[in-house]
């Protein structure tokens, strides 16, 4: 061990010099000069210990070291200990050389340890064995890996590609020459990329006799989730258009079970190439659509819906060869139906131009637009002309159930919206494209397993929370607007989420296909606290009887019931009273009330005429005095031209009835301050309701407080309200001492038609009602409306 040290250290060719001139009797200065000649050479650094063998050559050092320095032999240096290290084959630590305290450490200055730093820095890396056989495995192991990332070229931006391009995350464990060589069996399994699926089902289907080696001419692409039903329908009429030199690609997007599956297997047709997603929750079309079209091998694609069957004859009728420069669709336009409209996603064209422009954007995952977008890119980027497809070839299989038209109005609309801001998928697609991992399922290849490996941000991914925001809003407004004919104004002043509105007017225009037709109502309520209750109960009751929507505003202004302006221009509104979604009622089939915090064109449409062309549809049914047969001549559809109605409603209407008043009033449901006091009184449909008016006597008062005592004896329960609050809170102490006194606090925390507005509204619901004293005509209808009886002197209740 001593002896490789000493190796190291001084090389094989001084210590040879050294003991030659030894053996030789060599004086000990030309031994000297031999050694010091050969360390020069050597270069290395000094390594070992003090011991026996190592005592010659130690001499030897130290003879230099002392006619370098001028010094006496005899006399030894001055320097630190040399300490051995703790590494593999006792290699020197770099901080090995420590002179001692105080005394300068001439090794430093000796040219014998001066490292050449400059001349190969890894030498004493290197100066093992061990370091050696590491440094190749490394190299062994990392360089051609290094070499290819290095020298691998890239792909130009922009670039036209095929579908299923091989690349680090999509790649192959056998070539398409080494699968097709393998026996069918150990195909099975296989993970292979989508162009040697292709060649693997290419050369299989030249071993068909049928085919006469030709690769298919026509691509019918279909994608669907749980669509079994409609697929056993349209499936055998696609086979029958495709004939022999054609071929079926179905993508079955994760359906919940095996059905479309065990159909595609039921029919055992070669032409079919059955692609199962896998582990996929969401329907995204795009996505889907893409997958097929990478599996497709003809010159023409077909993109179809699993509900769209065809004529036999269809590629006949409906040429289109790989060499056009034009490609057929439906054109929304020419549906003669509005199940034919379903057909406007139908798409024929050479599958060259398709993958020239990438297929489908793939950040579009909500419903529409994605074949707007796909067709405009065919226009401007593959400079494709349109032709229309011939619609006695293709079919749309009758829809059932409901449609969800204004969700996916809404989704298209977004779409639409966010994209403009987003760079066109033919740039942005070399980036963002999904990636597809593939796993061989038949033995032949046609049927597989498909799993994505990388999935594209959405568009609502790609844009900040605020636009995402704006998007929206738009988007509603637009549907809103264009589809259902409601005014800009109103939109913007809805209450509530825009959603809610969208849903009920969808169901509205499913009831117009019904004679139901279209138009709203849009009122504001005044007045005092009766006189708004009785407007809100004669609106309600009038948009139940013509089924219109009614849009309706609380007046800031708010009056007493002796018509004395109270308040004026406090931020109030409908909805901290009633809940006006509940107050639709349980018989109606969609919400009918929605609450606006301001009503437009309340006073006259001329200005709003000039703004929005939909006030052209729209009359004024008056200010406080309402033409009430112009309204409902306008409701009832025999005005031409005119669909809705605004008016600024103070009271009721005298041509809606009390029973329909009645029956709008028992259908409110309070909210905000009216529910909570609602459930400060409890049991209140078991208690009778007494108003109490004013210009009481005295001797009346003395009267009913004896005559209603007499009754809380005999356990009848009472609810207390009215206009004259010190004779009120008289009554409540002695009638009503369990129900906690908050009215106070409520009077003086708001407004005071608040507080009337949720007196008489807890009347509508007590058992019976009886009123005293004089009152306002508002609360006298409303009091007749609820059937209430009055006790002149309360000697009879």
């Amino acid at each position: 061990r001593e002896a490789n040290r000493l190796e190291r250290w001084a090389g094989s060719e001084a210590l040879e010099a050294v003991a030659g001139l030894r053996a030789a009797g060599t004086p000990v200065g030309a031994e000297e000069n031999a050694f010091t000649r050969t360390r020069g050479e050597q270069a290395g650094e000094f390594s070992g210990s003090e011991d026996v063998m190592m005592q010659p050559i130690v001499q030897q050092e130290e003879i230099s070291r002392a006619t370098s320095y001028k010094r006496s032999p005899g006399v030894p240096p001055s320097y630190g200990p040399m300490l051995r290290t703790k590494s593999v084959g006792y290699e020197l630590d770099k901080n090995e050389y420590r002179p001692a305290e105080n005394v300068y450490d001439h090794s430093y200055d000796d040219p014998l340890l001066k490292r050449p730093r400059s001349m190969f820095p890894f030498r004493r890396a290197l100066s093992s064995r061990r370091e050696r056989e590491k440094l190749l495995v490394f190299l062994i192991l990392f360089l051609p890996l290094v070499m290819f990332t290095t020298f691998t070229p890239a792909r130009a931006p922009g670039a036209v590609v095929s579908f299923g391009t091989q690349n680090a995350i999509n790649r192959s464990s056998y070539s398409a020459s080494e699968l097709i060589k393998l026996h069918p069996q150990q195909r099975v399994g296989s993970l292979v990329t989508i162009p040697t699926l292709k060649q693997l089902r290419l050369a299989e289907w030249s071993k068909l006799a049928e085919t006469d080696g030709m690769h298919p001419k026509h691509s019918i692409v279909a994608a669907c989730k749980d669509r079994v039903n409609d697929l056993a329908r349209t499936l055998p009429t696609w086979l029958q258009a495709v004939g022999t030199h054609g071929e079926v690609i179905i993508v079955d997007w994760s359906s919940l079970g095996s059905s479309v599956r065990e159909l595609v297997e039921a029919i055992n047709d070669p032409r079919i190439l059955f692609v199962s997603v896998l582990n996929e929750h969401e329907w995204v079309l795009s996505r889907a659509y893409n997958v097929g079209f990478r599996f497709a091998s003809g010159d023409v694609v077909l993109k179809l819906d699993c509900d769209t069957a065809i004529d036999p004859a269809f590629f006949q009728l409906n040429s289109v060869t790989g060499k056009d420069f034009f490609y057929r669709r439906v054109p929304y336009k020419m549906a003669r139906t509005d199940n034919e409209k379903h057909l406007t996603g139908t798409l024929m064209l050479p599958r060259e131009h398709l993958v020239s422009v990438h297929g489908y954007d793939e950040r579009i995952v909500l419903y529409g637009f994605e074949d707007t977008e796909l067709i405009e890119r065919l226009q401007e980027v593959a400079g494709l002309q349109e032709r229309a497809i011939n619609l006695e070839t293709i079919q749309h299989l009758p829809l059932k159930g409901r449609t969800n038209t204004a969700s996916r109005m809404y989704s298209t609309q977004l779409n639409s919206i966010l994209l403009k801001s987003q760079r066109s998928w033919a740039q942005a697609w070399s980036t963002q494209q999904t990636l597809v991992d593939v796993v061989v399922v038949s033995p032949k290849g046609f049927s597989a397993n498909a799993i994505l490996t990388t999935r594209t941000k959405s568009l609502s991914q790609c844009v900040s929370e605020e636009s995402r925001r704006e998007a929206e809003s738009l988007a509603y407004g637009r549907v809103l607007h264009d589809a259902f004919h409601i005014p800009w104004e109103t939109i913007s002043k809805l209450e509530g989420h825009p959603d809610d509105l969208m849903l009920s007017l969808e169901q509205h225009l499913e009831s117009r296909n019904q004679g139901h037709s279209p138009g709203a109502i849009y009122a504001e309520v005044s007045g005092s606290a009766a006189e708004r209750l009785l407007g809100l109960s004669s609106l309600m009751a009038l948009s139940r009887r013509f089924s219109k929507m009614l849009f309706v505003s609380w007046d800031r202004d708010s009056y007493d019931e002796s018509g004395n302006l109270v308040t004026s221009g406090e931020d109030d509104s409908l909805a901290n009273y009633l809940d006006l979604e509940s107050s639709s009622g349980h018989g109606s089939s969609a919400r009918l009330f929605f609450s606006l915090k301001s009503l437009a064109c309340k006073d006259d449409l001329t200005a709003c005429t000039q703004s929005d062309r939909l006030y052209e549809s729209f009359v004024h049914g008056g200010n406080e005095v309402i033409d009430e047969q112009l309204v409902t001549d306008v409701l009832s559809g025999k005005v031409r031209g005119k669909h809705s109605v605004v008016l600024r409603l103070r009271g009721e209407l005298k041509y809606v009835s009390a029973e329909e008043k009645r029956s709008a009033l028992f259908n409110m449901v309070p909210a905000g301050y009216a529910a909570a006091e609602f459930e400060n009184v409890l049991d209140i449909a078991n208690r009778a309701g007494l108003y109490i008016g004013e210009k009481l006597l005295g001797g009346h008062i003395h009267s009913m407080n004896k005559s209603l005592t007499e009754r809380k004896q005999d356990g009848t329960k009472f609810i207390v309200v009215g206009g004259e609050r010190l004779t009120v809170k008289a009554f409540r102490s002695s009638l009503t001492p369990e129900l906690p006194d908050t009215w106070e606090e409520f009077e003086t925390a708001t407004a005071v038609v608040k507080r009337e507005f949720v007196e008489l509204l807890m009347l509508t619901r007590a058992r019976e009602l009886h009123h005293y004293g004089r009152c306002s005509s508002a609360v006298l209808n409303l009091l007749y409306i609820m059937d209430s009886k009055r006790g002149d002197d309360g000697s009879t209740i």
